[in-house]
């Protein structure tokens, strides 16, 4: 795959189409990452008639192959978003957090803060109708500035 027109501060480019990706190795594959061409993809096919989870779990997709971009491997932790997936109840049962292995190797790749980071993601949620992460994120502040 040849781009012409990457911007010149892009770290990666990530992808997003409707058809399917399709491998024989699995049973579904949401999306596929190179980190070396620091280029990604990730397909909604398999997400899209799924009504009110399908804007849930393709944030979730999009999220992982972006942390992927970054040669962070999936990992085998049921309590983090960069968990590998084999079907479509295993991405909507699992979470939509990182773990601290995860976040700690993000920080060194992205270089971010984060109490600002999480107080973004609590406002996120919150405008998103969704307590329970908007709640996490707040505690995740409140525990940074207790430290």
């Amino acid at each position: 795959m040849r781009v012409d027109n990457i911007p010149e501060d892009a770290v990666a480019i990530l992808g997003v189409t409707e058809h399917d990706i399709y491998n024989p190795k699995y049973n579904f594959l949401f999306g596929t990452s190179n980190s070396t061409k620091n280029m990604g993809l990730v397909s909604t096919f398999r997400l899209i008639t799924y009504g009110e989870r399908t804007k849930f779990n393709i944030r979730k997709v999009i999220s992982k192959q972006i942390v992927n971009l970054f040669s962070i491997p999936n990992v085998k932790d049921y309590e983090c978003l960069v968990n590998f997936h084999i079907n479509k109840k295993e991405l909507e049962e699992g979470e939509f957090k990182l773990s601290p292995g995860i976040l700690e190797k993000l920080k060194y790749a992205v270089g971010f803060d984060y109490t600002k980071r999480f107080e973004e993601l609590a406002n996120f949620w919150e405008h998103e109708n969704n307590p329970e992460l908007a709640d996490y994120y707040l505690k995740c502040v409140s525990l940074l500035k207790n430290k």
